[in-house]
């Protein structure tokens, strides 16, 4: 596996875009051992990083749409995410890319199984909704990222709480 990042603009995209993403569907579950070595961190980049972009606006830009490009259901994610990690080194206009960027599909499903107040923030809020990878292809990533710990670990503790707190606002649980 190549080591990678999930990128969001706030702690509720990146939790539903990597921790809670493979949840959805007849379990409706986060199992508590899929959380172990995962963390929240804040992240600035030290140097520009190339991504594909993704995102919807994007793609009506080229006459397309999000579902000529993935409309998996969950279960087929890991397909999903290999297919990425194949594309992830792309050489587009003499550049390299590292990654790439899109509307979270995940904030979209959670909004329709939200609490109302929590369904506003994932509905309106383009921060929720834009989320990233950016995969280390030897080296991309070492030294790219400036961070900072919000949750150590989301298995145990204050991590654990909040991700207990997100996965029962948007009909989620976790198990032990």
């Amino acid at each position: 596996m190549i080591p990678h990042v999930y990128l969001a603009q706030n702690h509720l995209g990146a939790l539903l875009e990597s921790a809670v993403g493979d949840t959805w569907g007849a379990q409706n579950s986060v199992q508590r051992s899929d959380l172990e070595g995962l963390s929240l961190r804040a992240v600035a980049c030290r140097t520009p990083v190339r991504v594909v972009d993704l995102r919807d606006d994007q793609l009506e830009h080229y006459g397309m749409t999000r579902e000529q490009i993935v409309a998996a259901p969950s279960e087929h994610y890991s397909c999903t995410r290999a297919w990425a990690l194949r594309r992830s080194r792309l050489n587009l206009g003499g550049h390299a890319t590292a990654g790439f960027i899109w509307n979270s599909r995940q904030a979209e499903i959670a909004a329709d199984h939200a609490e109302a107040a929590l369904r506003v923030l994932l509905t309106v809020s383009e921060q929720t909704g834009h989320v990233a990878v950016v995969y280390d292809h030897g080296g991309v990533g070492k030294g790219l990222f400036e961070s900072s710990v919000i949750y150590a670990d989301l298995s145990q503790g204050a991590g654990l709480a909040f991700v207990r707190d997100v996965a029962t606002a948007v009909g989620l649980f976790v198990e032990d």
